[in-house]
């Protein structure tokens, strides 16, 4: 069961090796704080950003070349650079959490050219990192932190997830900061009981105490259906493959993606994804494939046929049900939406699918 918690991190954030840290330094960061200084960055484009302009807005995207999550957020935050830049915004994307085995960042932004235009610069050290993310108990990328006008840290969060509207808010001047920060110090106050009930859930699968494991999910979310609903995608996997609950499963996944996903594009993708992946734990004869296609093409709804992961797994439902022209046509525009490894990726699927319809 580990591989289901890695492809549901996946799909939404990506956790660095890096995240570790002693709870008295998770938080020590908060909303409405003056924030701290860019002070340990190379910067590989643009910058140096080495201190807050009164009056000027500050959009930090803590990021890595090796989560895809992050690589799928660069347009948008490309976009918002290039709208935003006379509003006096400026864009920094921080690399974080780096390993051996990724594209070197120069090399990356190299590669992107003007499709990845905004301030770029590589953490040196993991200093900014413990400087931004550990302390704020930050512990998956991409993370955005936006630092308002008079250089205090006004929001944090995924930048698929209220930016754009907390952002506009802040440069109209509307933005509610002292009542984020309230918002804030609660939820750090839950995070050492979430902590308590993530490791409870995580002992329970890895020792097959499913309903150990069902029932620190059910905790979790009950503390915050919005923040937790991910883990709904963890318990219908659980249901599926642990439990051999089928008739369960099946009521469950229905009901959770119709009343907590169905305006939520990622997690929608994220139970599709997990019912037909290839090499996922759910065997073909337990997919459901009328809830992978119901949750997809909602997501592909959602995003308007434009996101390379979202058509990927609707490709792949359409494969399982056999219907492999659908598939091959829905594969050529994941492609099309995507750059880089990604892109490879997704062309060798295409490939495969190809391979199969020529023996028909």
């Amino acid at each position: 069961m580990r591989k289901l918690i890695a492809g549901l991190a996946a799909s939404l954030v990506c956790i660095g090796t890096a995240v570790a840290q002693d709870d008295k330094e998770a938080n020590k960061l908060m909303i409405g704080d003056e924030a701290p200084r860019l002070q340990h960055v190379d910067w590989l484009q643009g910058g140096p950003v080495s201190s807050w302009e009164s009056g000027h807005v500050y959009v930090l995207d803590f990021w890595a070349t090796w989560c895809g999550p992050c690589v799928a957020a660069i347009p948008h935050m490309n976009e918002l650079y290039k709208e935003h830049t006379k509003d006096n915004v400026h864009v920094v994307g921080v690399a974080v959490w780096p390993n051996d085995r990724m594209t070197p960042t120069d090399e990356f932004v190299s590669e992107k050219g003007g499709k990845m235009a905004y301030t770029i610069g590589d953490d040196i050290g993991g200093k900014t990192a413990e400087a931004f993310m550990a302390a704020t108990g930050s512990r998956g990328i991409p993370t955005v932190m936006i630092v308002n006008q008079q250089g205090r840290l006004a929001w944090i969060g995924h930048p698929m997830d209220g930016m754009d509207d907390a952002l506009e808010a802040i440069l109209a001047g509307t933005y509610d900061l002292d009542a984020e920060a309230r918002k804030f110090r609660k939820r750090a106050m839950m995070e050492s009981q979430v902590e308590e009930l993530t490791m409870k859930m995580r002992k329970g699968m890895m020792n097959e105490d499913w309903d150990q494991a069902l029932a620190a999910i059910d905790e979790l979310v009950a503390l915050d259906e919005e923040q937790f609903v991910g883990y709904s995608v963890q318990k219908y996997m659980i249901l599926v493959t642990g439990k051999q609950a089928h008739d369960k499963a099946h009521r469950y996944g229905r009901d959770v993606v119709r009343n907590k996903m169905w305006d939520n594009s990622n997690m929608l993708n994220a139970i599709a994804w997990n019912i037909v992946d290839p090499e996922g734990e759910v065997d073909e004869d337990d997919q459901d494939l009328e809830l992978a296609m119901m949750a997809a093409k909602r997501a592909n709804d959602l995003d308007e046929g434009e996101n390379a992961y979202v058509l990927d797994t609707l490709a792949r439902v359409y494969f399982r049900m056999g219907k492999v022209e659908k598939a091959i046509d829905l594969q050529r525009e994941a492609v099309k939406y995507s750059e880089g490894q990604m892109k490879e990726a997704l062309q060798d699927v295409l490939d495969e699918y190809e391979k199969e319809m020529s023996t028909f």
